[in-house]
């Protein structure tokens, strides 16, 4: 007997085969790179905090509350920290299955839109292009967001301009459900999208008499609250109220009001980081305009308002990072690829190609003809991969006009191999994986201090709670007492776009920071093993050399364990 096929099944396999690719295209690296992101070790240890605590409503991070996100994040971590353990990997595998299901809803919402060929195009451009290969590989709440978003704009478009469906059916509770997920992963940044996409909707097409009935507002509102309120209420109690004063108030209300670690805001910053965001599918954006304009409808009023609502919303915001407008690159992708790409080149196609061809040859030239120290060695491999990877993007790009499959194949492989490389290089120069043999030395009861260096990935590799020496006196105590103790404090630092600019004028290259003879003297503490750790500080985007100090006898070879100080780099010869 010959079993029947279900009428259903070919809407599943593309979907599950866009989820597939992104998988293939963005698991590479995600677990040989080391936390580069300062909020990476937030989110990952803050989950390893909460299950020590036994607690589901309030995240914790080095010992204190930490109210910038609520957990859904950390809900995400804990099942795969049980089974495996706290691990770069483990903690950022929700994000790359959010990224993966996005490319998927997004195919879906393509196929529904335009064609199977429009879907296919939109879920590659989502995971080709430079912000998500870089957000859908580290540990933050911004990829589950953008997945929510997603969600809730497929079903409210489904609701409102699809076949009217049965009260409380499918898309109402993908709708609602949704929006309360994305509460509950990053607070009001999906409801926010998705009210400025209505908004904007009613202007775009200049009429306000909808169905709105079919939306089920007052049954919605109770889907939405219902479990939002289930953590919330725990977490108000239990803190006092401060997760809403602090978490809502601090982190979202004075972050919009308010420019965040000196991150001042300006009108054109979003537009700007387009080029570098939605690398490198912007060299399209021209065709899409032209589509856009050329068949305008309800549909593709839509999809302009969903992709203008987070680039108004976050350009009046004081607080702007480029991440930010992600949730719009979705509507993005479907607005470029509503047609299959053509082989004709527009003047923006070919104006856009020939400036990033022109910026990666001087990039490459730069870096060929610079002679490096030893120190910064591995950093030149790790700068010939990256300009190895965004070419290949850009050939994307190119190929994708003409249809070489081939080609196409070649260029989505090649970054995803390179991106394994490069997590491989990244370790090399990761000074707290360096650190994190040292830390190993000591017993579980030392005291852990830093002094002029507070870092969160310290917290996540030696898997303990940090004092932070708030001055130098704070420190010299610290080393003065008896006990247990690992010390870290900065020696030197060179800042890259210091480095760059003696490279550029032939200087030689010096410190922008340098307390070696304050160190020299710290270093005669009693009783202290003392060692050198250099490497990279992408949170700080500079070159870092360190003392690290530990108050006990080094198990077996002491040399096994020391990473000395390699020479200081000079300038080219």
């Amino acid at each position: 007997m010959v079993a029947k096929r279900s009428k259903r099944l070919p809407d599943a396999r593309g979907p599950l085969a866009a989820a597939l690719l992104a998988l293939i295209l963005l698991l590479p690296g995600t677990f040989s790179f080391p936390l580069i992101d300062r909020d990476e070790p937030r989110f990952a240890h803050a989950t390893q905090e909460m299950l020590q605590r036994g607690t589901l409503t309030v995240p914790y991070f080095n010992g204190e509350y930490r109210f910038d996100k609520p957990p859904l994040a950390y809900w995400a971590m804990m099942p795969l920290y049980r089974a495996f353990g706290m691990h770069e990997g483990t903690a950022r595998l929700p994000t790359v299955l959010a990224a993966a299901a996005t490319a998927a809803a997004i195919f879906a919402f393509g196929r529904r839109l335009f064609s199977v060929k429009a879907g296919v195009w939109a879920a590659l451009g989502w995971m080709t292009c430079l912000q998500t290969q870089i957000h859908g590989r580290i540990c933050t709440a911004d990829m589950g967001v953008i997945l929510t978003v997603v969600l809730a704009h497929r079903a409210f478009y489904e609701l409102m301009f699809g076949e009217r469906q049965r009260r409380w059916g499918f898309w109402f509770w993908t709708l609602y459900l949704s929006v309360a997920a994305g509460i509950l992963a990053k607070w009001v940044v999906t409801p926010a999208v998705l009210a400025g996409t209505i908004l904007l909707f009613c202007a775009f097409t200049r009429r306000i008499r909808y169905p709105w009935h079919r939306l089920q507002p007052f049954s919605g509102a109770a889907v939405v609250l219902a479990p939002v309120a289930a953590w919330a209420v725990p977490a108000l109690i239990a803190t006092d109220g401060l997760f809403w004063s602090q978490g809502f108030g601090t982190h979202v209300i004075d972050r919009a009001a308010e420019p965040f670690n000196n991150r001042n805001g300006s009108p054109l910053f979003y537009l700007g980081t387009a080029f570098l965001s939605l690398f490198p599918w912007i060299t399209w954006a021209g065709d899409g305009a032209s589509a856009l304009r050329r068949n305008w409808d309800a549909k593709r009023a839509f999809l302009a308002a969903w992709l203008a609502g987070p680039y108004v919303m976050f350009t009046f915001a004081s607080t702007q990072l480029p991440h930010y407008v992600m949730p719009a690159f979705p509507a993005f992708f479907l607005i470029l690829f509503q047609s299959p790409p053509t082989g004709r080149r527009s003047w923006w196609f070919r104006g856009t190609f020939v400036l990033y061809a022109t910026l990666l040859a001087g990039a490459a030239w730069v870096l060929l003809s610079v002679r490096y120290a030893p120190a910064f060695a591995p950093l030149r491999a790790i700068a010939v991969t990256v300009l190895v990877t965004l070419a290949s993007w850009l050939l994307l790009a190119s190929a994708a006009r003409e249809k070489k499959i081939p080609s196409l194949t070649l260029a989505a492989l090649i970054p995803a191999l390179a991106f394994g490389m490069l997590g491989r290089e990244m370790r090399t120069v990761a000074h707290p994986l360096t650190m994190k043999r040292l830390f190993e030395l000591a017993p579980a009861t030392a005291r852990y201090t830093a002094w002029s260096y507070t870092e969160p990935s310290l917290v996540f590799y030696a898997d303990h709670r940090w004092d932070w020496s708030k001055n130098a006196e704070a420190l010299e105590r610290q080393l003065n007492r008896s006990g247990s103790l690992v010390a870290v404090f900065p020696v030197r630092e060179y800042d890259f776009d210091d480095t760059l600019r003696a490279i550029a004028t032939g200087q030689s290259i010096e410190p922008s920071r340098d307390r070696e003879a304050q160190a020299m003297e710290w270093m005669t503490a009693p009783s202290l093993q003392w060692y050198r750790v250099s490497g990279v500080n992408m949170g700080r985007s500079s070159w870092m050399e360190f003392a690290v100090g530990v108050r006990v006898d080094p198990r077996g070879d002491r040399s096994m364990f020391v990473h000395s100080a390699p020479a200081m780099p000079h300038g080219p010869r």
